[in-house]
């Protein structure tokens, strides 16, 4: 029997109440039904900015294809999201940052700089949507995460990861 899916919540956080990370977290969040790469496609969950224990998938607005990234997280979401937009940012920011200077924590970042050019920090908010695809008990998060990248075909070169 596969994870509980979970409806969508809606974010407690409105702009207006508290500018800020998760509200910008949420925002990036697609709602989408189900996640597509190369024509295999993930069903998606439920959940917002502060759900933990999460398999999540990040699209590439700018790509028509091979363009999605499937990663894990037991804190909460936005916390993850976060993380890799930090990254992007110093990525980015680097001074001519190199193929050497790629591994899967800023693989974002260097997607957007190398395959798009782009070398603005403000991209990352623009061209990434994530979505949830699973809320999983922490010991299944690693088995989630690698049937989901199998399942999307995430991979490089199919994909970001």
């Amino acid at each position: 029997m596969g994870p509980q899916i979970k409806p969508a919540i809606p974010c407690t956080h409105s702009l207006e109440a508290r500018p800020g990370p998760c509200c910008q977290t949420f925002q990036l969040a697609n709602g989408r039904e189900s996640v597509t790469n190369n024509g295999r496609s993930v069903r998606t969950s439920g959940g917002n900015c502060t759900t933990k224990n999460v398999v999540y998938s990040v699209t590439c607005k700018l790509c028509s294809s091979n363009n999605a990234y499937v990663g894990k997280t037991d804190a909460q979401f936005r916390q993850r999201v976060n993380g890799h937009r930090n990254k992007c940012h110093k990525f980015v920011k680097a001074q001519a940052p190199s193929a050497a200077d790629i591994f899967d924590k800023n693989i974002l970042g260097a997607h957007l700089y190398f395959h798009h050019g782009v070398e603005e920090e403000a991209a990352f908010n623009r061209h990434y949507v994530f979505d949830i695809l699973y809320q999983v008990s922490p010991v299944s998060l690693r088995q989630f995460e690698q049937s989901c990248m199998n399942d999307l075909g995430s991979l490089y070169p199919s994909g970001l990861n």
